[in-house]
């Protein structure tokens, strides 16, 4: 699971990275392109987020290592449920 979250989180901030990389476009085509980068990279961090939650619980009473980024470490639900309506994190 370390691996999947891990690797979500990176997606995202690739995609965040994505939405303004494209300089020869028009200044529409430049703001879809960058809506797209963004929906695509919250997904990505909401699905990390997500297997974070539902695995953090049972690898903790277990006493199995986090190791995964400490944005996802997430131990309330009153926690859970504001980080999921901030959006992503840098």
């Amino acid at each position: 699971m370390r691996r999947v979250v891990t690797f979500l989180d990176w997606k995202a901030h690739w995609w965040k990275a994505q939405g303004n990389a494209r300089l020869d476009l028009g200044a529409d085509l430049r703001d879809g392109v960058s809506a797209y980068a963004a929906k695509q990279a919250h997904i990505h961090s909401a699905m990390a987020r997500s297997f974070a939650t539902r695995w953090y619980p049972t690898l903790a009473a277990n006493d199995f290592p986090i190791e995964w980024p400490d944005v996802y470490n997430l131990t309330s639900s009153a926690s859970i449920a504001e980080d999921h309506d901030s959006g992503i994190e840098d």
